[in-house]
């Protein structure tokens, strides 16, 4: 947990630095999107969740008792995954019941985005502390990064 303040600390005085350099009162991501806005921040029940790019979700799967979750279909999954992802199906009818325990930091991706951010969201609200990679593994892969297949 001390580790995602820590990075939420720093996500947030870059969000607030970009800010200022841009003469906005809103941040701006980076180009890149490997650093969280202010606005990817989302608090709930106790959890967050943060959206992050390819760089800082890379750095972010060295935590310790980290639970990398690809919540594509089987199929997509089999096709290729993030090294260490478990497989949980955000549209099965069984995904709420499979995550229903988990605590702690919790990182997810799906394709490009969209489910994973749903994911996220409901993982917050069951209090844990959620990083989602924007872009999906479509942003991963076009960033070089590697896929199991």
């Amino acid at each position: 947990m001390r580790k995602a303040l820590t990075i939420c600390a720093v996500l947030c005085a870059m969000a607030a630095m970009t800010a200022c350099k841009n003469g906005s009162s809103r941040p701006q991501p980076a180009e890149d999107s490997s650093a969280a806005t202010a606005d990817t921040a989302k608090y709930s029940s106790g959890g967050m969740m943060i959206t992050v790019g390819v760089s800082l979700f890379s750095e972010i799967l060295k935590f310790e008792d980290l639970l990398l979750i690809d919540v594509r279909t089987p199929e997509e999954y089999a096709e290729g995954h993030i090294e260490g992802a478990v497989n949980i199906d955000i549209k099965a009818d069984d995904f709420d019941e499979r995550t229903k325990d988990l605590t702690g930091d919790v990182a997810v991706y799906c394709r490009g985005g969209k489910r994973s951010y749903d994911a996220a969201f409901r993982l917050a609200m069951q209090g844990c502390v959620v990083y989602d990679l924007d872009g999906g593994i479509r942003a991963w892969e076009e960033k070089g990064m590697p896929v199991v297949r």
